[in-house]
């Protein structure tokens, strides 16, 4: 599941390296970069408290990823 996630991630930042030539913006990478340091932390960690805290953080920080990139348009 992990290398899953992580994959996606990977994907997600390639794909605009090879559609426009170049990485991400600075602000895109840095959320998945976000993203893959919360799913390493996850994976590695056994705390109830913490997965039950990622949960709705990781809800949020998409709907702020998604309206601070899109804001733009």
């Amino acid at each position: 599941m992990l290398g899953a996630v992580l994959g996606s991630l990977v994907f997600s930042a390639a794909k605009d390296l090879v559609l426009a030539g170049h990485l991400p913006g600075r602000m895109n990478l840095e959320f998945h970069m976000l993203f893959a340091v919360a799913v390493i932390v996850a994976a590695i960690t056994r705390r109830e408290w913490f997965h039950k805290l990622l949960a709705p953080a990781a809800a949020l920080s998409i709907l702020l990823c998604i309206t601070l990139l899109y804001a733009r348009l």
